[in-house]
């Protein structure tokens, strides 16, 4: 099992940078910036985008740079806590988020269409559950 998932998941991943690359211009880690920002339309610390992506800021930070001066996203002092800075989409950013996203749950949908719309949503239902317990035995989230 370990062995389908880690061939899944790399295959899935490789597609990505591929697609991204050639439709956006953009890579695997703006794309997952722009999804995590696009389900938060509150703004996200860029502490809690490093987090979720297992990455170092400098690293985030390096990749929203080129974002910021794309006009993707903006930073604002977070209003629960004002020592802070929350990551926003710009109007830009939002509009290019839903046309990235869909653009990728279009081409990745593909795979799993050996699947019937049941099965897809079991599926789904399954791998959720499992990367709840693991963000809940790893605190990560």
């Amino acid at each position: 099992m370990i062995s389908g998932l880690h061939r899944l998941s790399h295959s899935l991943s490789r597609q990505s940078d591929v697609l991204l690359q050639e439709k956006f211009a953009l890579g695997t880690t703006q794309f997952k910036i722009v999804w995590v920002l696009k389900k938060n339309p509150g703004g996200v610390p860029q502490k809690n985008i490093a987090t979720w992506l297992q990455q170092t800021e400098a690293a985030v930070s390096r990749q929203m740079q080129s974002m910021q001066e794309d006009d993707l996203i903006s930073s604002q002092v977070d209003s629960a806590n004002r020592r802070q800075n929350v990551v926003l989409l710009t109007e830009k950013g939002n509009t290019f988020a839903s046309q990235a996203i869909k653009y990728m749950e279009l081409q990745q949908g593909e795979v799993f269409k050996v699947l019937s719309e049941k099965e897809q949503a079991q599926f789904c239902t399954m791998l959720q559950k499992v990367f709840d317990a693991f963000c809940k035995n790893n605190k990560w989230k």
